[in-house]
């Protein structure tokens, strides 16, 4: 170019994200830029041209790290031409002296083609970090007289069909890019259309039409991948008779089916009359006698459909161009289908968070709020679930001759099923106080009261009611299915108390017994439910019953306050665990005598 730096009519750079859609938008911006320096119609269609194609090497030659780098156009316009250079992050290439010319069925080699004819002049310069491909070309006359040339000699044949080749194949080549282009607004347009769209399988469906229009396929099936079930049908052509669904759990399936073997390989499966389908294959009524392929739709190596897409004749093939689109539009609905379940995904995960919230809010309403005082003794109990809601239970109901019903229950599982029963085991215990002298009689009720729903879901529970009386100093004991209670005096005596039967939910006419034990001087009673003797450490080693035995014995002795007591056997549980998160419900519920003045009353805590 000609002239010094300020001759230049114009001087802009234009710079955008390295992906393929930032290039059609920065080809619109330097074209308006160029259009406002005075170029005309037919150069300003030559510089798209020409910018689209460095603008799609910069981006698919970048690498890794390289694509998180912008690509950049920067442009010099004076009065005798325009220069402009492309800045890529790639690996590089050596740009040919010449470029041949690519058959017409080729994809490479197409896009230097066009930059070399188009331009008057290309040079790349290679460097570290960055690489800059400077085109220069001609500004045309306007409104001045035309150049006396010299007529050159007629070409020779050979020459004179060359150059009618070149002029065809560029042709052609303006042809399909301009359809590409139309067919990249459309994708935009169809983007901004899904923001709107709340259904994507419709909004792929009125896409994919669009897109078998552009190509000029006879049919198209697009499938999506259903964890649950396999490749689901999402949307297809019109009356089309096809298998619903494809089982991913079927290993035969890809031997026999197109869309299978595309979706097991990850590659484009084609048919054609040298590779016919398979009578069984589910797309055998559409593919028999045409052509067409099966296409993964793959998006961060990972598996999201398959669409096929054919058509009726088999001499009807799909050039280059057209699988290139198909593939570019396949993918590009891969990546918005992709986007809308995982906003769908972060949606339930939301709601689901917060219905767990408001079901653990519940769970712990259930919960007595404060336990009863009883002269003598004092009460605590202690919930800790393995995760938001859980299973475990327990509860404390007065009765009308003063004593206590103590009740503690662990449903079968976790979440919120498990709390579900944990709720209507509360609320029959509560119904049934009349029968709360009688623990026994009390099971039984419940088994039966629970036996039909349990089953139902093939869940159980495990029990254990004990009936304290304070004025005779006794307990009675039943349980269904759940572990012993731990019995301390302050002679630091020991002893299991057990007496189990069958789980409720397990026999429908099970008969519960019942066990009466006196309680011993400076008695500390302690129910728990499984979780706290199977506590685990990093190795996975269970806590057991010894730790907690030791520490209720001691309590026992020294005359320890009950909230002591459970702060001891939480601290001990923890101790152990490491750190490591519980991995089933830990409860337990701890009655102690305490050593109080005369009066009765409870030392202050």
């Amino acid at each position: 170019m000609s002239g010094a730096p300020n001759q230049w009519v114009r001087k802009f750079t234009v710079e955008f994200p390295c992906e393929l859609t930032g290039v059609r938008e920065a080809c619109r911006q330097s074209r308006a830029e160029l259009a406002a320096a005075g170029l005309g119609e037919e150069e300003l269609g030559h510089w798209e041209l020409i910018l689209a194609e460095a603008g799609n090497n910069a981006v698919n030659y970048a690498l890794g790290w390289q694509k998180h780098r912008p690509v950049r156009f920067e442009f010099f316009v004076d009065d005798q031409g325009v220069e402009a250079r492309v800045q890529d992050h790639g690996p590089g290439f050596e740009l040919p002296d010449q470029v041949e010319l690519p058959p017409p069925d080729s994809e490479d080699g197409r896009g230097l083609f066009l930059i070399k004819t188009l331009s008057d002049e290309a040079v790349y310069y290679r460097g570290k970090g960055e690489n800059w491909l400077v085109l220069k070309k001609k500004r045309q006359a306007t409104g001045t007289p035309p150049v006396a040339v010299t007529t050159p000699p007629p070409p020779d044949d050979a020459g004179t069909q060359k150059l009618a080749n070149s002029e065809a194949t560029l042709d052609l080549m303006t042809e399909e890019l301009a359809s590409a282009y139309e067919s990249l607004s459309t994708i935009f347009r169809f983007s901004a259309e899904l923001a709107d769209q709340p259904k994507p399988e419709e909004f792929a469906r009125k896409w994919l039409g669009e897109v078998s229009k552009i190509v000029a396929a006879d049919w198209f099936i697009l499938r999506l991948l259903d964890e649950g079930e396999g490749l689901k049908l999402v949307a297809s052509s019109e009356d089309l008779s096809v298998r619903e669904v494809l089982s991913l759990d079927n290993a035969g399936e890809a031997d026999v089916s197109l869309e299978m073997r595309a979706a097991s390989f990850r590659m484009d499966v084609w048919f054609d009359a040298l590779h016919p389908v398979a009578a069984v294959d589910p797309l055998a009524k559409l593919a028999a006698q045409g052509t067409g392929f099966s296409h993964p739709i793959v998006i961060n190596d990972r598996l999201v459909g398959v669409l096929s897409v054919g058509r009726y004749l088999s001499d009807s093939v799909f050039q280059a161009g057209q699988v290139s689109l198909i593939q570019t539009f396949a993918d590009f609905l891969g990546i918005q289908i992709r986007n809308a379940q995982f906003q769908q995904q972060q949606l339930q995960t939301k709601l689901t968070a917060r219905e767990l919230q408001i079901a653990a809010d519940i769970q712990r309403s259930l919960l007595p709020k404060q336990l009863p005082h009883v002269p003598g003794f004092q009460l605590v109990g202690h919930y800790q679930s393995a995760r938001q809601v859980g299973g475990d239970f327990y509860d404390v109901v007065e009765t009308a001759e003063g004593g206590l019903l103590l009740a503690i229950a662990d449903v079968m599982g976790k979440g919120v099923p498990a709390a579900m029963f944990a709720a209507i085991f509360r609320s029959q215990l509560r119904a049934a106080a009349e029968r709360a002298t009688s623990p026994a009689t009390m099971l039984t009720w419940l088994n039966r009261s629970l036996f039909a729903d349990l089953d139902q879901v093939e869940m159980f529970i495990t029990a254990q009611l004990v009936y304290f009386s304070p004025r005779d100093r006794t307990i009675q004991l039943s349980a269904a299915g759940h572990p012993p209670l731990i019995l301390a005096g302050n002679d630091g005596r020991l002893q299991a108390v057990e007496n189990s039967g069958m789980p409720l939910g397990v026999l429908a006419d099970t008969e519960y017994s019942e066990r009466a034990v006196s309680l011993p001087p400076g008695a500390n009673l302690l129910m728990f439910t499984d979780g706290l003797t199977e506590a685990r450490d990093p190795e996975g080693k269970l806590l057991w019953l010894g730790p907690l035995e030791k520490c209720l014995a001691q309590a026992a002795k020294t005359g320890q306050r009950a909230e002591q007591t459970k702060e001891a056997l939480i601290a001990l549980v923890e101790a152990h665990q490491q750190g490591i998160p519980p991995g089933d419900d830990q409860t337990f519920l701890l009655l102690a005598e305490y050593r109080g003045d005369s009066r009765g009353k409870p030392p202050q805590l």
